[in-house]
């Protein structure tokens, strides 16, 4: 018997390909992509056997549903069928790994662009070292303190904001040069937010948006504590409130964490 080999290209389409490493798959499948959408989510569930795990790191960032480069559904269907979904925003990787045996490191996301119409291009890795770093790599993004649990409240609320946000008119052209790339910022008026958040939730957000620029330190944030004390005598622990609605928020993709104790606000 030939032995395979250690590194194989995978070029696209490139669909198949994953479909029966999945069907191979006899414990867990571990999936980083920023972007992910239904139907190749969908094959996979129907793919995998009932006894194979998915864990799962994406970027949830309202406009990325928005713009339907992602999908709620989706999402949806993987906490279903009983996988857990992490947040981590500032995510580019796209890396299968199948069992402890197997991984593909790509430029192909989730989507049936990624697996099929797009020219993507990676790797097959066979080897129990690479495999092993390429594992120890995604856990060290999906415990990590800059990564959130997704939900399905994160997802139901989501969903709200998206269906009460009218629809982008025409093609806006940005300038050539900007400090920042905007390109992941809601940019649709705060009415569809604000209309969906309560509580705690919506206080914190509305305090957020008087922070006159859109990054800002947590030691901003904590200005507000005398504010909020007043509304909420009984609360004695206002700064870890402040931290708890801070990591909500980006959980459900409005704020993003940039490093320890800096924030970037997706909205405006």
């Amino acid at each position: 018997m030939i032995p395979m080999p250690e590194i194989e290209l995978i070029k696209s389409p490139w669909e198949n390909v994953l479909l029966d490493l999945v069907e191979q798959n006899e414990e867990s499948l571990r999936i980083t992509s920023p972007f992910i959408k239904s139907k190749p989510v969908e094959k996979i569930i129907s793919a995998k056997g009932n006894d194979v795990s998915i864990e799962c790191i994406t970027s949830f960032k309202l406009m990325n549903f928005y713009r339907k480069s992602s999908d709620l559904k989706a999402l949806n269907t993987i906490l279903d069928s009983g996988g857990i979904i992490r947040n981590h925003q500032p995510l580019h990787s796209k890396i299968y790994v199948f069992d402890e045996t197997q991984a593909i490191v790509t430029s192909g996301n989730l989507t049936y662009g990624g697996l099929n119409t797009n020219y993507e291009y990676g790797v097959l890795i066979r080897d129990n070292d690479n495999v092993s770093n390429v594992i120890h790599d995604f856990y060290d993004i999906f415990n990590g303190s800059m990564t959130g649990e997704i939900t399905s409240e994160n997802i139901e609320n989501a969903e709200k904001i998206i269906q009460a946000t009218p629809r982008e008119k025409g093609v806006k052209f940005k300038p050539l040069q900007y400090e920042e790339d905007e390109s992941d910022i809601l940019d649709v008026g705060l009415s569809p937010i604000v209309e969906n958040l309560t509580g705690w939730k919506l206080e914190i957000f509305n305090c957020l948006e008087s922070i006159e620029n859109r990054t800002f330190g947590l030691n901003e944030a904590y200005e507000f504590e005398d504010v909020l004390s007043g509304k909420h005598p009984d609360n004695r622990n206002i700064k870890d409130k402040i931290r708890q609605q801070l990591q909500y928020l980006r959980d459900l993709g409005l704020i993003e964490f940039k490093e320890r104790g800096v924030y970037r606000k997706l909205w405006k």
